[in-house]
């Protein structure tokens, strides 16, 4: 499970580093993409079989 937080804080951020106004080396802005694709890939928000026990 992700604590919301963290999701929230990676969310769009690759979207955000383009957006600013200062330019963001590439380097900063790959290794961005792959935080998010490390992080969602295969993430399963409903958790269909992986609820505890008793819901």
């Amino acid at each position: 499970m992700l604590h919301r937080s963290v999701v929230q804080a990676v969310n769009g951020l690759v979207e955000n580093l383009r957006s600013e106004r200062k330019r963001v080396p590439d380097e900063v802005l790959l290794e961005a993409e792959r935080l998010e694709c490390l992080l969602f890939l295969g993430y399963d928000p409903h958790f269909d079989g992986d609820e505890p026990p008793g819901l």
